[in-house]
């Protein structure tokens, strides 16, 4: 079965290359087009998409606020922003609007689609490069809460504890699979959250526990618990 999308952008040629892309595919059925905030809403309540597709500004429209208006109607429909811009602010809002992921324009197509499958599943997507750590440190800023990753780790008097050095060493990519780990995801969950293959992150999964001194799952969770990072 094909999964019904709806494309809000007030861009009409880019909408018309992403109805060529999906015309091409059986495994994407676009159900309908709206530019502005009315025209959404009415949409997604008549057409009933699995995947609402957004831009992130809709000319005097914010995606934003359209993302949070399909909210209050209780929609079962999952928002993809699709935007070119990219920084972990504008992503931190997609989210908090209500949004189950973030795709990039620069992004090649594939990715696309491999993305709104992902979120029709209940996953979350973000863009490649994109910090988990930095977009959760502004969704808590958003939201009045508190940082979650990584928390600041008091030094000692003769310099930084040696877990803060071990923890600077890891990649922004080790560092999201280091979240994800100890979140309970193994090494398919994170490959499929993160659009990489298992290997990659099995990869990925083995060159943070080297970094940090671990040997297992289990002692990353206490190095973890340790730092106050779960």
């Amino acid at each position: 079965m094909s999964l019904r999308v709806a494309i809000i952008d007030d861009h009409r040629v880019f909408r018309d290359a992403l109805r060529a892309l999906f015309a091409a595919r059986d495994d994407i059925e676009l159900v309908g087009e709206a530019g502005e905030i009315d025209e959404a809403c009415e949409l997604v309540a008549t057409a009933r998409p699995d995947v609402v597709l957004m831009d992130a500004m809709l000319g005097p429209d914010s995606g934003f606020e359209i993302a949070e208006a399909l909210r209050r109607t209780r929609s079962p429909a999952k928002i993809l922003f699709l935007s070119a811009l990219r920084d972990e602010s504008t992503i931190a809002r997609a989210l908090a609007s209500g949004a189950r992921g973030f795709v990039s324009k620069e992004q090649p197509a594939e990715e696309l689609v491999a993305a709104i499958h992902a979120v029709a599943s209940g996953r979350h997507v973000l863009p490649p490069g994109a910090s988990g750590f930095g977009v959760d440190d502004e969704l808590a800023r958003l939201r009045g809460g508190v940082r979650t990753f990584p928390r600041p780790v008091v030094p000692a008097q003769d310099g930084p504890p040696a877990a803060a050095v071990a923890l600077a060493r890891l990649t922004q990519r080790e560092r999201e699979v280091f979240s994800l780990l100890v979140d309970g995801c193994d090494n398919a969950e994170v490959a499929r959250r993160l659009m990489m293959s298992v290997k990659t992150a099995e990869t990925h999964r083995a060159r943070l526990l080297k970094k940090l001194g671990v040997h297992s799952l289990a002692e990353l969770v206490r190095f973890a618990a340790r730092n106050a990072l779960l």
